[in-house]
């Protein structure tokens, strides 16, 4: 390879992965979320049962979620 540093051990790769994952964790859960479509759909065959769930969010950044909420794409 032509870099000019060395490659890194596996030892610590892994640590910086467990890092971002320690960090992801610890962060804080956005609380403002506006749920703007919710469908769900049901399907029979041959005796099985098939379920479809698709929910459609928004979560806002902390610092915007005094703002009002954005409108759904049906209203006018």
């Amino acid at each position: 390879m032509a870099d000019s540093e060395p490659r890194k051990p596996i030892a610590r790769c892994l640590g910086e992965a467990v890092g971002h994952l320690v960090q992801a964790v610890r962060a804080p859960v956005p609380t403002e979320r506006v749920l703007v479509e919710r469908r769900s759909e049901v399907r029979e065959h041959q005796g099985l049962r098939f379920r479809r769930t698709v929910i459609d969010e928004i979560e806002a950044p902390s610092d915007q979620a005094d703002s009002t909420p954005p409108r759904h794409a049906n209203d006018s």
